[in-house]
């Protein structure tokens, strides 16, 4: 149903797009996953070889262990999220490639939903 707050669709109603929206669509989400990338002061692979020093670096107990852990723990979150934004990208460039094959967005999940009484 439209109206004019927008569209309502119901739990496991198929919505019709179009293949071009999907590329548009994971092209922008490509774009905006690289952007985010570009704009990190390190690559991944930098991460990877600060947080392995760190690793050797953290053994003892005193107050320079414990900082270096804590910024061990900031890098690992860092390469994290880098490590995920990749992930989208890539799987947003092969949707690009091959959008799917209905041009639908259907969700992949089935509800029933029980009221009691």
């Amino acid at each position: 149903t439209f109206g004019e707050g927008g569209c309502t669709i119901n739990i496991g109603e198929s919505v019709p797009i179009s293949c071009d929206h999907e590329r548009r669509v994971g092209q922008v989400l490509s774009q905006l996953c690289g952007g985010l990338l570009a704009e990190s002061a390190t690559s991944a692979t930098e991460d990877e070889a600060i947080l392995h020093a760190l690793e050797r670096a953290s053994t003892g107990l005193d107050a320079r262990a414990t900082h270096t852990d804590r910024v061990r723990a900031c890098v690992h979150a860092r390469l994290s999220r880098k490590r995920a934004l990749s992930s989208c990208r890539e799987r947003a460039d092969a949707w690009v490639q091959r959008p799917t094959a209905m041009a639908s967005l259907r969700r992949p999940w089935r509800v029933s939903i029980r009221t009691s009484g």
